[in-house]
């Protein structure tokens, strides 16, 4: 006889854990957490704001932000970043050693795969392009600015 929580139980907390993690990622970057998201270390924290101190370097930032908030790509990564945290973070623990292995490998087909190469240049910025220059004309300069601490 096992101990541990019967199928009806663990069911139930994952259930639990699938809406919690539903209703942080749909409730939305809130104005704070644009600034500074939680998954930013300190080292990221300070390399942010050092960033931000270039000049139009807040401008970027700000169009960056609004762009992301505004992709429906934005939930399904956010869920699958936790999916893969919640199954990668136990494997990790027992297994450090394959999990880098398995990273190398990952990483070492990602380069010999070369998917980048499929995306074509002209069609992107012919894409982006536009978008880009009609949000940068849409904030005002005043926008731009960084706030005073």
């Amino acid at each position: 006889m096992s101990s541990g929580p019967s199928a009806c139980e663990r069911l139930a907390r994952s259930r639990e854990r699938l809406q919690h993690a539903l209703r942080d990622v749909g409730s939305g970057p809130k104005e704070d957490s644009a600034e500074r998201p939680e998954c930013l270390d300190s080292f990221a924290t300070e390399w942010l704001t050092q960033f931000k101190a270039v000049p139009g370097a807040n401008l970027l930032v700000m169009l960056m932000g609004d762009w992301w908030a505004k992709q429906p790509v934005r939930v399904a990564m956010s869920l699958a970043a936790e999916a893969t945290k919640g199954a990668l973070q136990p494997m990790a623990q027992k297994h450090p050693f394959r999990l880098a292995a398995i990273a190398a490998v990952s990483g070492a087909a990602l380069v010999a795969l070369r998917p980048w190469r499929l995306i074509s240049m002209s069609a992107l910025m012919g894409g982006l392009l536009p978008k880009i220059v009609a949000e940068v004309l849409r904030i005002s300069p005043d926008q731009a600015r960084p706030k005073p601490s």
